[in-house]
């Protein structure tokens, strides 16, 4: 199975949550004759000024998601739609929005010449540490998901030895998606997604591991995550999330409550017992961003398999 078809199984519009397909030779055709009379806009209003070369859509067309530079760039905002689709189509986009839109994603080819900033930070973590959390995933399976990673090398170890149909490296920052597309294996899809819900269909994806710390995000954010990583996972997938833990977890009362809520299922039916993904988060040492050198830097938290067995 080629990543296209891979692709149109897994992924998802982050508005409609319905599926997507890689569009043809003649879709994409007039889609930039539109393009070139300045019929289609990115949702935020911004006028679409590049043509398209690779591209998903949408059932009826409704939502356009272009490819740029090897990125699935599945932002609502940068969604391509018509005029009447746009978030406010009834007010005026300044030139100034324009460029920070353009400039934030380097689409343009005189945005391209400028030089990328230095990659924003993800957490750092020792090889020892990214041994153990590896343990916590399985080997093989069907989609693999790299998140939130801006070291090329944590990245390389990350997906070594393991055994997947497609390894996907997601995050909701194009800059460091930009860095890792230079360096890794171009059979990855690299896909850029909003920070709290996952681009990605119902029970699709085998493994996530993201090096992102879910620590820094709201509370409400934090049990969005959970949430969505409960929805995206087989049942018997896995993942691996990291914070800090030196800070509160939110999402802990998310888990305990399902934990309760299992226990009394299972207690009234306990024939029906389901397998469940399990969802770990594990509390690392980012104090002044180091490395943290030993295991005993690791706060383990209960997987959900663990609570619903």
């Amino acid at each position: 199975m080629d990543q296209n078809t891979i692709g149109e199984i897994f992924l998802i519009c982050p508005f409609s949550h319905k599926g997507l397909r890689l569009m043809g030779k003649e879709e994409l055709a007039t889609v930039n004759a539109k393009i070139t009379a300045g019929e289609l806009f990115f949702y935020p209003g911004v006028p679409v000024e590049i043509k398209l070369k690779k591209a998903y859509v949408t059932e009826h067309s409704t939502y356009i998601y272009p490819i740029f530079d090897n990125i699935i760039c599945l932002k609502k905002e940068t969604a391509i739609v018509p005029k009447n689709r746009t978030q406010n189509p009834l007010l005026r986009v300044s030139e100034g929005i324009v460029e920070a839109f353009y400039t934030h994603y380097r689409l343009r080819r005189k945005d391209k010449l400028k030089p990328l900033p230095e990659a924003l930070p993800s957490t750092k973590i020792s090889n020892d540490e990214l041994n153990h959390l590896k343990r916590l995933l399985p080997n093989a399976g069907g989609v693999f998901i790299s998140g939130c990673s801006n070291s090329i090398d944590t990245t390389h170890n990350i997906i070594f030895g393991l055994n997947y149909q497609q390894v996907v490296h997601f995050d909701h920052q194009i800059d460091r998606l930009k860095q890792l597309t230079k360096e890794l294996n171009k059979d990855s899809l690299f896909v850029l997604g909003e920070k709290t819900k996952f681009p990605f269909n119902q029970n699709s994806i085998a493994a996530i591991l993201s090096m992102d710390d879910i620590s820094v995000y709201e509370k409400e954010d934090q049990k969005q995550v959970y949430e969505d990583l409960k929805r995206v996972l087989t049942h018997e997938g896995s993942s691996v999330m990291l914070y800090d833990k030196t800070k509160k977890l939110h999402a802990e009362g998310s888990m305990k409550s399902d934990k309760v809520i299992t226990k009394a299922k299972g207690f009234f039916k306990p024939w029906n017992k389901q397998k469940v993904a399990e969802i770990h988060f594990q509390g690392v040492d980012v104090s002044n961003g180091q490395d943290s050198q030993t295991d005993e830097s690791f706060m383990s938290k209960t997987s959900l398999g663990r609570q619903m067995l």
